[in-house]
């Protein structure tokens, strides 16, 4: 009866050590998204929006900021990988923000029911439909 505990003891420490040992290759070996980045306003000269199928820049004011710093603050990583200069999904929508001393670019766009957020080489984020619909609004 003794050596019944202790081989159960010992299969039991024996499963939890594998689970937490499969868990933590698991995070090591997919990630997820670090905190996204994003610059002050008062550190923004300016920001500018662009959409893969057309050539049209459009400048952004100050609110438009505003608001998506509340996306980018609330987006969710993901454990996908961003493996390229700009999304491979069609349509998406390019935000650049411009400091005196570097630019952030962010990639928005849908991909079934989610919204995402691509920041080129640093991660993925999911973010809100809201998102989404503050972009369209600059391109009806």
């Amino acid at each position: 009866m003794k050596n019944k505990k202790i081989a159960l003891t010992i299969g039991v420490v024996f499963c939890i050590s594998v689970f937490a040992g499969a868990v933590y290759l698991f995070n090591e070996i997919f990630p997820k998204a670090g905190k996204i980045r994003h610059p002050e306003i008062e550190e923004v000269v300016s920001v500018m929006l662009s959409c893969s199928t057309s050539d049209e820049i459009i400048p952004m004011n100050e609110q438009y900021y505003y608001d998506l710093t509340r996306y980018l603050s609330e987006a969710k990583p993901t454990r996908k990988q961003s493996l390229n200069d700009c999304p491979t999904i069609w349509p998406y929508y390019r935000v650049e923000i411009q400091t005196g001393e570097h630019l952030y670019r962010y990639f928005v766009y849908e991909e079934g029911e989610h919204v995402y957020i691509e920041i080129p080489y640093e991660g993925i984020y999911e973010s809100k439909i809201e998102l989404l619909d503050l972009v369209l609004k600059y391109f009806e």
